[in-house]
């Protein structure tokens, strides 16, 4: 088992086809916008009633479903700008917000026919109408769903930039390091060129240069 293991290639979180899958994965939630504005204008409800058939999209319904869409457009533009910004995190509760209002008004209106329309004659209900849902209405609904989903991979840049910053620091550290210590072994290797030159006895009184003085400690004369 441990050979296996040890086998088993290592999970490369750098690697640029990881990288490339994790940031298409945050293109999920303005998909999900995009499929709830769509369908949006797609039949929401169908209407059988004394021989009639009719369809209703939510843009039919109008009122306060116009908010719905609102929503959708609103989720992608707040995906775009915090896109821009690199802070991608901060749209999470605007994303959240849409999403939960969208629903609130699809839950209050469905109640609200299910427990009759009023009408000059007195109420009607969704079964007298023969109302029955519509494939536009559950795929809005999965839009907002998948604007959901989309979320988890909402994450600030930054994370990623800090590593990076925290990496390319390193980096530079080494090679000033490694700078630094070029230039003190030159400067050590021309003070050892220049101890070697200096003579070990004065040129023009003969004294002793016992501590390799580049001017001759009795005349004063220069030696190197």
């Amino acid at each position: 088992m441990e050979e296996i293991k040890q086998n088993l290639p290592e999970k490369d979180d750098h690697n640029p086809a990881n990288q490339n899958a994790s940031d298409k994965k945050i293109y999920i939630t303005p998909t999900g916008a995009v499929i709830a504005m769509i369908f949006f204008f797609m039949p929401w409800l169908k209407m059988s009633c004394m021989g009639r058939t009719q369809y209703a999209s939510g843009a039919d319904l109008g009122g306060v479903f116009w908010i719905i869409f609102a929503a959708a457009i609103f989720i992608l533009l707040i995906f775009i700008y915090f896109k821009n910004q690199n802070q991608l995190e901060k749209a999470k509760p605007f994303v959240a917000l849409s999403a939960v209002v969208s629903f609130l008004i699809m839950l209050w209106k469905y109640v609200e026919i299910s427990n009759g329309i009023k009408t000059d004659f007195g109420k009607i209900t969704a079964k007298e109408l023969g109302l029955s849902p519509q494939f536009g209405l559950f795929f809005t609904i999965l839009g907002f769903i998948i604007s959901l989903f989309g979320l988890i991979y909402f994450e600030n840049d930054s994370s990623t930039n800090s590593s990076d910053i925290k990496e390319n620091g390193f980096q530079s550290s080494s090679s000033s390091s490694g700078v630094d210590e070029k230039s003190n072994n030159l400067m050590n290797e021309n003070k050892q060129v220049d101890e070697e030159e200096i003579p070990d006895f004065c040129y023009f009184c003969g004294a002793k240069n016992s501590d390799k003085k580049r001017i001759c400690p009795e005349c004063g004369e220069k030696l190197i």
